[in-house]
């Protein structure tokens, strides 16, 4: 009935008739993962397009075939000509090649590739079409219950709705249901092929704490993230928080917002700065030249100063959004407000690697 009545607002608005997909707006969510109390919301239950966080729920489909042993990590997946005309974020695969499981799941949660998640929808499902009727009769068994997908990549479809109450139950449920595949989400970058792939996900490394789990960007989205910490709580029992951010003007103010949201919600649980401390896996990095990259890229980093752009004429930064920040954090967002694309329009995209996931 739930599913019937979100069908019903879509027609009403117009979203199945063909019409332009959602304006991106705000919508925010914190939650506690172990228990699912609801910490802090904003517009939890707007409907706003997910964008990559879509892969979210194609790994959730990946993770349980290989609990249930239909898949191996060494499966190799067919590339196909489908597949490889997806647009960027992707590998750049061939049709006619392949790519193994795990190979898949490094792609996915670093590279965000949009290539892989449609090959690995044809090899799950028969078809993308049908793998996405899959994605969403999983979710409404998680309880996902404004969720509908009509791809496995995230890529531009104005049918293809969510929110940011359910991309947090998504969440939740890949850390409960897979916790031993969960660690992926912390791969801070793998190699393929002579490129080494980093993650989109800009906090890994730089909130305490946090290790997943997946970003996503479309013109009609916003910049979205879904992000995970976990901290010490009394007796060094762990306490983890889930927090989604849609809608976002930039990279850099989503960024921020989930820090914010994160850190505030911490310290209403009275944990602050205080990790959980944990063994390193020890395939956490693909290899060492992957482990040298990550060194070099953070030695870099120190020294680099942001570049400075002119602001696109569309830049637009809705009245709605939320201002509260430390005095650092908003010195960060007006030093890099010029960044802003997500409201152009899709005619104004010149070129396909705009297209997903920055």
């Amino acid at each position: 009935m739930s599913c019937l009545r979100l069908i019903i607002c879509l027609v009403c608005f117009g979203y199945l008739n063909g019409a332009a997909a959602l304006t991106p707006r705000y919508a925010a969510i914190v939650i506690d993962a172990n228990s699912g109390r609801v910490l802090e919301q904003d517009d939890a239950d707007k409907i706003c397009h997910p964008a990559s966080l879509t892969k979210m729920m194609t790994l959730y489909m990946v993770f349980e075939a290989l609990n249930t042993r239909q898949i191996q990590m060494s499966t190799q997946i067919p590339i196909s000509s489908h597949a490889a005309r997806q647009a960027p974020s992707k590998l750049g695969l061939r049709p006619g090649e392949y790519v193994s499981i795990e190979t898949a799941i490094k792609a996915l949660v670093t590279k965000s590739a949009n290539d892989v998640s449609a090959a690995l929808g044809e090899y799950l499902g028969g078809s993308e079409a049908n793998f996405a009727l899959m994605m969403t009769r999983k979710a409404k068994s998680l309880g996902m219950k404004n969720t509908i997908f009509r791809n496995a990549s995230g890529l531009p479809h104005p049918q293809q709705v969510t929110t940011a109450r359910d991309m947090a139950t998504l969440s939740r449920s890949l850390y409960l249901h897979f916790p031993k595949d969960y660690r992926h989400f912390r791969l801070q970058a793998f190699h393929h092929r002579g490129k080494v792939h980093r993650n989109h996900n800009h906090l890994l490394g730089k909130v305490h704490g946090l290790d997943g789990i997946k970003t996503g960007w479309v013109a009609s989205s916003g910049f979205n993230l879904a992000a995970s910490a976990v901290r010490a709580g009394p007796g060094n029992k762990p306490v983890r928080l889930i927090a989604v951010v849609l809608g976002g003007p930039n990279r850099y103010w989503r960024d921020d917002r989930v820090k914010d949201l994160l850190e505030a919600n911490f310290q209403k649980v009275g944990l602050g700065h205080r990790p959980f401390v944990r063994e390193m896996d020890e395939d956490q990095d693909d290899d060492a030249e992957v482990t040298t990259f990550l060194k070099e890229s953070v030695a870099k980093s120190e020294t680099a100063k942001a570049p400075v752009r002119t602001p696109h004429s569309g830049e637009l930064v809705p009245a709605s959004f939320p201002t509260q920040a430390s005095t650092s954090t908003r010195n960060r967002r007006l030093g890099r407000s010029t960044w802003n694309v997500c409201f152009l329009e899709r005619s104004q995209v010149k070129s396909k690697k705009d297209l997903n996931d920055p």
